[in-house]
């Protein structure tokens, strides 16, 4: 494939708008968490950091974007850039900022795929194309705020005390990179195999095609879904074992002040009796 200006600038542009989107959610999720000294600076310098990166990935985009470990890396790559920068800049434990990683990915390509489903039904039922670029950016950007103030008004806001003080498990932060992982290979399978395919087979769209468009993208929306589920039983078994053995302890030491009672009831009747005995 050629390098070409045109195609440089879209593949930065895509990349760009993934940085901003993932970047707005995670910045929902860290609202109130504990900041390190000098924040500004590090949180401008690990952004500036990751635009830097942009650009020469948007060359290896190019390049090998239309591989399907190419994209992934690509993405993958801007994840674990986006990571370090949460590391830089938050004072917090390792497993809840994995935690909000994943959560802030999940919450970018979820809000992607409700509306591609969206739009691939209007544009069965109106018309291929029925918006022109600037148009479609305007709607897209529009929902997709729309979209973020939802989130964080219903789930964030109303969980964030909780997701700060909830117990994380290893395995459950495992679990959902693992679900993340795949989410990201899966996500790059379908832009290149079957929106491509469905490109080449028939420009216009018909019921077959839409039910195969619209199934893909159902399907990758339930598998981000997926991660947070993972994460939030993984905490509310991990809360649920904490209370348990929290009890067990209780228990234990109960019965170990019940046996130190039982001791020195036993040793004051022994008592009694010899001080009874004297007296007689």
């Amino acid at each position: 494939m050629n390098l070409t200006e045109i195609t440089l600038h879209i593949y930065l542009e895509i990349l760009i708008e993934w940085v901003f989107e993932y970047s707005l959610f995670a910045c929902l999720l860290y609202f109130g968490a504990k900041r390190k000294s000098h924040f500004a600076l590090r949180l401008t310098l690990g952004l500036l950091g990751i635009f830097a990166l942009a650009f020469p990935l948007a060359i290896f985009y190019n390049y090998f974007g239309n591989n399907v470990f190419g994209r992934s890396f690509v993405y993958l790559l801007l994840f674990v850039s986006a990571l370090g920068v949460q590391f830089l800049c938050f004072e917090s434990d390792w497993k809840r900022i994995f935690l909000y990683a994943n959560l802030a990915y999940a919450a970018q390509n979820g809000v992607y795929f409700i509306f591609a489903i969206i739009y691939n039904s209007l544009s069965f039922a109106i018309g291929p194309y029925f918006l022109n670029v600037w148009q479609y950016k305007l709607v897209y950007y529009l929902q997709f705020l729309a979209q973020a103030s939802l989130i964080y008004f219903f789930l964030i806001r109303r969980s964030g005390k909780y997701l700060n003080t909830m117990t994380i498990p290893k395995s459950a932060v495992f679990m959902s990179l693992m679900v993340f992982l795949i989410s990201i290979f899966l996500t790059s399978v379908h832009d290149i195999f079957i929106e491509k395919a469905l490109e080449e087979i028939h420009p216009e769209i018909s019921y077959p095609l839409f039910i195969l468009r619209i199934s893909g993208h159902g399907a990758l929306f339930l598998l981000d879904i997926s991660i947070v589920v993972v994460l939030f039983i993984g905490a509310r078994f991990a809360a649920a074992s904490k209370d348990v053995a929290d009890l067990n302890h209780i228990i234990e030491q109960s019965a170990k002040q019940y046996e130190i009672s039982q001791a020195t009831i036993d040793s004051i009747n022994i008592k009694c009796h010899d001080m009874k005995h004297r007296i007689n």
